[in-house]
């Protein structure tokens, strides 16, 4: 049981994550539209940088999803 609700809760934590990600990047957007400044292309390449480790962060949680589901299977 508690491992459903990690998996559960481990999938709020991502969409939640995602979600404020596709928020940053779209006002970072907006920011470059409306400004034609250089500080727009600087938020989006650390929107960029952040996009990666979350990406990452998202293939650890599956890894140790597996992992955590394997050892209770033992």
């Amino acid at each position: 049981m508690n491992f459903v609700k990690y998996v559960k809760y481990t999938g709020l934590a991502i969409i939640a994550i995602f979600t404020a990600f596709i928020a940053f990047i779209s006002a970072a957007v907006f920011i470059e539209v409306t400004t034609w400044d250089e500080a727009g292309k600087w938020i989006i390449k650390a929107a960029e940088l952040a996009g990666v480790g979350l990406l990452l962060s998202i293939v650890m949680s599956i890894i140790g999803t597996i992992v955590a589901k394997d050892a209770k299977k033992k």
